[in-house]
């Protein structure tokens, strides 16, 4: 309703602070209520004064209001497991190719562009697609780390 009410995503960017949070502190686990509960996010402290009224009938042993910051936690939960999941920090997969090789072929996809516009003049407006296929998936093992493929051991 808050975001509705004033004609923006406000979920959208609450789970997106939480991210930008994660990201933050990578290298722990960080859920959200320790985020909501202990963070410096000046936008939670002022939620966390606030209370509002519960939607649904209250259990046995609830109150008719609840903490504003508890409903912000549940429904980041909420997006998360509905919407769209969380960020992966530590992938299974690993893809099968070159960045040096792939970054050539935008190089040249932009240069052919360019070359194109100013050797045609009045050719715009127009649309190019560029498809750049790799290699199978690698399953990463437990070990693996996030060296290049290209170090000098390798090439022996």
């Amino acid at each position: 309703a808050i975001g509705k009410n004033n004609g923006m995503d406000y979920l959208q960017h609450l789970v997106d602070m939480y991210d930008r949070a994660r990201v933050q502190n990578s290298d722990k686990q960080y859920p959200v209520w320790t985020w909501i509960k202990g963070g410096d996010n000046k936008h939670l402290k002022g939620i966390s004064k606030f209370s509002v009224p519960r939607l649904a009938k209250p259990k046995e042993g609830e109150g008719k209001m609840v903490k504003a910051s508890d409903l912000v936690q549940l429904a980041i939960q909420s997006f998360r497991h509905r919407c769209c999941s969380g960020l992966l920090f530590n992938s299974m997969m690993r893809i099968n190719d070159s960045i040096e090789e792939v970054l050539i072929y935008v190089d040249s996809a932009a240069n052919f562009v360019t070359n194109l516009i100013e050797t045609n003049k009045g050719i715009c407006p127009f649309q190019f697609d560029m498809c750049i296929c790799v290699g199978a998936p690698v399953e990463r093992q437990n070990d693996d780390e996030d060296d290049d493929d290209d170090d000098e051991e390798d090439e022996t």
